[in-house]
């Protein structure tokens, strides 16, 4: 059959897959390196609507071997528009150190990177960490940016009596607008109590948001995996 789209049920009605032409989706084998590769080519109708952060799951299997892969979601965070804005979008979360020590000294640095055109519209963003399911005496730290509140912590019920937001001084958090590159980079540092305990899997979620644009992000987790040491 070669590339086929689903039911309308998985949004096909929203997209075109392109099955013919100089432009078609394709087969690549690569006898060499004993890979085969799928080149998947779509366009989106105006009705997909504004969605500033796009993910793609997959699943492959062999059918002679009676074999299917888990289904698995790649974060390609594309964005997609319908007009001439574009709405903030997600690019990267890092942290500065994989390991640290719960200390209340040792600082720990999220830098959270989102592309913009208008970083005066892009005015909320949080982080928080170990947001896992069924897991909520494990979260250590919520911490929030607006234009004009600036880096502020959440409430206790989200593990902030374990850290400690750096709001003033020379190792402050801070915001960096890179316009030549449509950027804005949210810098949270934070120190870590003896309180928050020895976890070897420590991972970061984020939202953001442009209220004015009636749009927030949903909550995704980034599998950052620094380890926390007493």
């Amino acid at each position: 059959a070669g590339f086929t789209e689903g039911v309308r049920y998985f949004g096909t009605d929203y997209v075109e897959l392109i099955t013919q032409g100089p432009n078609a989706s394709e087969r690549i084998i690569d006898t060499t390196a004993g890979t085969v590769t799928l080149v998947f080519r779509w366009s989106a109708n105006t009705s997909y609507g504004d969605m500033p952060d796009n993910d793609i799951s997959y699943r492959f299997g062999a059918s002679s071997q009676n074999y299917q892969s888990p289904i698995e979601e790649i974060q390609t965070n594309f964005a997609v528009s319908t007009g001439g804005y574009r709405l903030a979008r997600f690019v990267s979360l890092t942290v500065d150190r994989p390991n640290i020590v719960a200390n209340g000294v040792e600082v720990q640095t999220a830098r959270l990177v989102v592309e913009t055109a208008n970083p005066q519209n892009f005015d909320y963003a949080f982080i928080m960490v170990n947001r896992r399911e069924n897991e909520p005496q494990n979260i250590r730290g919520l911490f929030e940016w607006t234009p004009s509140a600036g880096f502020t912590e959440g409430v206790r019920y989200f593990g902030t009596d374990h850290v400690n937001l750096i709001t003033s001084g020379p190792g402050a958090s801070e915001r960096i607008v890179d316009a030549a590159n449509n950027t804005v980079t949210l810098v949270f540092r934070w120190t870590l109590n003896p309180s928050y305990g020895e976890m070897l899997d420590n991972d970061i979620s984020y939202r953001i948001a442009e209220m004015g644009q009636n749009y927030q992000s949903p909550i995704e987790m980034v599998d950052t995996s620094f380890a926390v040491r007493l």
